[in-house]
C-alpha cells in the first residue's frame, strides 16, 4: 500500500508504504535498500516531504506514534519551529494530528 498524506497549514506530506518487508518498501518508495533490518522506517526526502515505511505485519499504535515523532522532527526543523520542552502545546498537538492520520489510513487497534 502506497498512500500520501497531507499535513495542512505547513504544507508537509508523508508518503505511506507498507510492504511485506521494509526492503519492498523501499523499491515502492524507489529508495535503494541499506542492508540494515528494521520494522518501520522514515527517510526525509526534503524538509517538507518523508517517506514512512512499515513491514505491515509488525506494526503496533506505539511503533507509529514512534516514527511520527521522527516525522514531526523533520517537519519542525524545516519550518524553523524548536521544539520547547516549556510550551510543547503545538508539539502535541502536530504529533497528535500526525498519528490519527496515518492511523486512520492503517486502522491498525491495540
Amino acid at each position: 500500500m502506497k498512500k500520501i498524506i497531507k499535513i495542512p497549514i505547513i504544507d508537509c506530506r508523508i508518503e505511506l508504504i507498507t510492504a511485506a518487508t521494509i526492503e519492498l518498501g523501499l523499491q515502492l518508495a524507489d529508495l535503494k535498500p541499506n542492508g540494515k533490518s528494521y520494522s518501520a522506517l522514515v527517510v526525509p526526502k526534503s524538509s517538507h516531504f518523508a517517506t514512512l515505511l512499515f513491514e505491515k505485519d509488525n506494526i503496533t499504535p506505539g511503533l507509529i506514534v514512534h516514527e511520527c515523532k521522527h516525522i514531526l522532527n523533520i517537519f519542525f526543523e524545516g519550518i524553523g519551529q524548536d521544539l520547547d520542552l516549556q510550551n510543547d502545546e503545538l508539539e502535541c498537538y502536530f504529533l497528535q494530528y500526525i498519528f490519527e492520520q496515518v492511523n486512520k489510513t492503517l486502522n491498525v487497534k491495540n
